[in-house]
C-alpha cells in the first residue's frame, strides 16, 4: 500500500500503478492500493509512512502466545458481529488443543483470553457519542420550536394591530380567502428570507469549524 503523498510524488498520481510490481530491497512487490489523503496509520503520532508491507510471520516460530498486535478486521459479506464473535470464540477454544504449551487453561483464565468480544470500529473510536449527539439534536430542535412559537406570537400581535387594515380591505371587497392568502404570502416570504440567511450562516460556520479543526484527528470525539 502506497501513501497518497508518495503516490503523488513518485508516480504522478497515476491510477494505473495499482497492480504493477516494484522492487523493494531487491524483492519484487506488487502495489495493491493507494491510501486516502492524510491517512494516519497506525496513528497520528507516528512518523510519516510512505508505504506499508505485509507482515511476515514465521510459521515455525515458538512465540505463539505473544499478543502485541492490534487488529482491525472487515466482516465478510453477510456476516454480523454476533456470528463473527461466535466463530472467533470457537477458534479461541481450539488454541488449547492446537498449542497446549502456549495456551494452558490456567494462563487463558488469568489473562481473560477465554472471553472474546468484538466491537465495531466506530464504537471503539467515538464510544457512545451517537447518543450524546442525538441529545444535542433534540436540544437544538427544542430551541427551534421555541423560536417558531415566538415568531408565531409576533405574527399574531402584528395581525391584531392590523385589524383596521383588514376592515378596510374587507369593505373594498376582499374575501377571507384573499386576506388569508395575502398574510400567508407575507409569512412565507419572511420564512424564505430567514431560511436563506440561515443556510448561508450554517455553510460559512461549518466551513470555518472544519478549517479550524486539528488535522491530526484530535477533533474526533473519543470515549472516556
Amino acid at each position: 500500500m502506497l501513501s497518497y503523498e508518495y503516490w503523488k510524488q513518485h508516480f504522478n498520481g497515476d491510477p494505473h500503478v495499482v497492480g504493477s510490481v516494484i522492487s523493494i530491497d531487491a524483492i519484487p512487490t506488487q502495489i495493491v492500493g493507494i491510501m486516502e489523503p492524510e491517512a494516519t496509520i497506525p496513528d497520528a503520532d507516528s512518523p510519516q509512512v510512505d508505504l506499508w508491507l505485509p507482515m511476515e510471520l514465521d510459521p515455525l516460530g515458538k512465540t505463539r502466545d505473544v499478543h502485541r498486535l492490534s487488529v482491525v478486521a472487515r466482516l465478510a459479506t453477510g456476516a454480523t458481529i454476533t456470528s463473527a464473535s461466535v466463530e472467533l470464540s470457537l477458534l479461541t477454544k481450539r488454541l488449547r488443543d492446537l498449542f497446549p504449551a502456549a495456551y494452558s487453561s490456567s494462563s487463558m483464565k488469568q489473562t481473560g483470553f477465554t472471553t472474546i468480544e468484538m466491537t465495531p470500529l466506530r464504537t471503539h473510536v467515538i464510544g457512545d457519542m451517537a447518543g450524546r449527539l442525538w441529545m444535542l439534536l433534540g436540544g437544538v430542535a427544542l430551541v427551534l420550536l421555541i423560536a417558531c412559537a415566538n415568531g408565531a406570537n409576533i405574527f399574531l400581535v402584528r395581525a391584531e394591530g392590523r385589524r383596521h387594515e383588514v376592515a378596510i380591505r374587507s369593505a373594498l371587497g376582499a374575501s377571507r380567502v384573499h386576506l388569508a392568502w395575502h398574510y400567508m404570502a407575507e409569512g412565507m416570504l419572511l420564512a424564505l428570507v430567514a431560511g436563506v440567511i440561515a443556510l448561508v450562516v450554517a455553510t460559512v460556520g461549518l466551513r470555518a469549524i472544519v478549517a479550524l479543526a486539528p488535522r491530526d484527528g484530535e477533533f474526533t470525539p473519543r470515549p472516556v
